[in-house]
C-alpha cells in the first residue's frame, strides 16, 4: 500500500525473489556449534550453589541486586546462564546492476552464557581458539531481490516475523539443558539502521539514535541528554493519532506524507496539540513530534503487538 498523489491509498504489486533459512534452523544449528563453548551447570549444580556463590556469580557479571534471597538469584542467575542474545544485520548493495538486500544473524558473546579464550584453553588445553570469533561468527538469514525503497524492502518483514515468532521455542542441549533465544540488537549502516528503527531518511531529525535535530548534532551536551527510545517507544509514537495508526495497519511506508488540512488537525488533535492555522504551519509542528520516529518500525509495521520478550530491540 502507498500514499497517492492525492493523498489516498493506493495498493500496488510486484514481485520478490528470496531465499531464506529459517531462524529456528539458524538456531538451532549455532547451538550445536557453540554448545561446547557454553557455560552449562546443570539444575543439580544450581541446587548445590550457596548464597554467597551465588552473589560472586552475579557480581562478576554485574547483575547482583541487593535484597534478593537465594532462590531469587538462584532462578535469576539459571535464567540468564540459558539466555543467547542475537543480533540482526542487513545491508542493500548492486550486484550486476541487480539490487540485493542481504539479511545475517550472529549471537552475542556474552560472559554469562559463554567461557572465555582462557577459561577453555585451561578446560581443553586448545592454545589455538578465539571463543568470542566462535560465537560471533554471522550465518547469512535471507537473500533478496530487491531495490532501495522502503516500499520493496519492507515487503521481507512478513517473512521475518514468522521466524521472530518461532524464537518462543526453546531449544535444547545435548546436555538437556534449556536454551532461550532473544532478538537484542540491530546492526547497519545509516540508511539499515533508518528503516529498521523506523527513523526518517535525511530531513532534519534523521538520526536513528537521539531526537535530536540536525543542526544540533555538534552540541554533544543535547546529543548525550536524549533518551534512547525503544521500538515499542517508536511504535506509540506513530500510532498516538488515527492518521498515523490507520495508515501503518494499511502497512504504509511513510503513513503521515500527504496529509491534507483536516487530516493534520486531527491527527495533532488527538495528540494534545492545538497549534497552528496554516497547512505549512501544522505540517512543521506535525515533524517536530514525530521527530524520533516518522514511519512505524519495519517490524512492528505489521503487527503493533510484535514487541514481546523475545523481541526487545
Amino acid at each position: 500500500m502507498v500514499l497517492g498523489d492525492s493523498g489516498e491509498m493506493v495498493e500496488t504489486e510486484f514481485m520478490v525473489d528470496e531465499r531464506k533459512q529459517p531462524l529456528l534452523e539458524i538456531r538451532e544449528r549455532m547451538l550445536s556449534s557453540q554448545e561446547k563453548y557454553m557455560r552449562q551447570r546443570t539444575n543439580g549444580e544450581y541446587d548445590k550453589l550457596t548464597k554467597n556463590s551465588l552473589t560472586k556469580s552475579l557480581k562478576a557479571i554485574n547483575e547482583h541486586i541487593e535484597g534478593e534471597n537465594e532462590d531469587e538469584m538462584r532462578d535469576r542467575l539459571k535464567d540468564i546462564e540459558s539466555t543467547r542474545h542475537l543480533k540482526m544485520w542487513h545491508d542493500l548493495s548492486t550486484i550486476a546492476n541487480h539490487g540485493h538486500l542481504v539479511f545475517m544473524v550472529s549471537c552475542l558473546y556474552d560472559l554469562a552464557v559463554h567461557y572465555t579464550t582462557e577459561e577453555y584453553q585451561n578446560l581443553t588445553g586448545n592454545k589455538n581458539i578465539d571463543i568470542q570469533m566462535k560465537v560471533q561468527t554471522p550465518e547469512v538469514y535471507i537473500v533478496a531481490r530487491s531495490g532501495s525503497s522502503d516500499v520493496e524492502q519492507l515487503s521481507y518483514i512478513d517473512t521475518r516475523l514468522e521466524c521472530l515468532q518461532d524464537m518462543k521455542a526453546k531449544l535444547q542441549t545435548k546436555s538437556g539443558n534449556n536454551d532461550t533465544d532473544t532478538m537484542r540488537f540491530f546492526h547497519g549502516d545509516s540508511p539499515a539502521r533508518q528503516l529498521e528503527a523506523g527513523q526518517q531518511k535525511r530531513g532534519n531529525f534523521y538520526c536513528s539514535g537521539c531526537g535530536a535535530n540536525a543542526q544540533q548534532a555538534y552540541q554533544l551536551d543535547i546529543c548525550f541528554s536524549c533518551h534512547y527510545l525503544s521500538l515499542s517507544d517508536r511504535q506509540q509514537i506513530v500510532l498516538a493519532g488515527p492518521l498515523g495508526r490507520k495508515n501503518s495497519l494499511a502497512k504504509s511506508p511513510k503513513p503521515f506524507k500527504k496529509l491534507k488540512k483536516d487530516e493534520l488537525i486531527r491527527e495533532l488533535n488527538a495528540r494534545g496539540n492545538y497549534k497552528g492555522d496554516k497547512k505549512n504551519e501544522l505540517e512543521k509542528i506535525l515533524a517536530e513530534d514525530l521527530r524520533r520516529g516518522s514511519t512505524s518500525t519495519s517490524i512492528t509495521l505489521r503487527k503493533p503487538n510484535i514487541n514481546s520478550p523475545i523481541h526487545q530491540l
